[in-house]
């Protein structure tokens, strides 16, 4: 996970966090909450989903395409304090996939 500078820049309000695997293909992303549940107020943890954007968001912020989401389809446990989504090509290595969770 990034710091809140670094979704502040992106103009993000929630968590910014970068993925990966071991090997390039589908995977599952989940994130626990579990610290930061009330961290917003409004029951904000109770919409939290899934999105993607473009890995330039983390060098390139300021610009417009950098911060095109793209919502991922979502589960969220309130119960578990998770969200999780499948995603169909996760890159492997360094390079990373930018993801919020808002």
């Amino acid at each position: 996970m990034l710091d809140q500078k670094a979704a502040e820049r992106a103009g993000i309000t929630g968590v910014l966090f970068t993925a990966t695997a071991s090997t390039v293909g589908a995977a599952q992303v989940t994130v626990d909450y579990g610290s930061f549940t009330s961290a917003v107020g409004g029951g904000w943890s109770t919409r939290l989903g899934l999105v993607s954007l473009p890995s330039c968001v983390l060098t390139a912020p300021e610009k417009a395409e950098c911060r095109k989401t793209t919502p991922l389809p979502s589960a969220n446990s309130l119960k578990n304090r998770t969200v999780k989504a499948d995603v169909a090509a996760l890159p492997a290595g360094s390079a990373a996939r930018a993801c919020v969770m808002s």
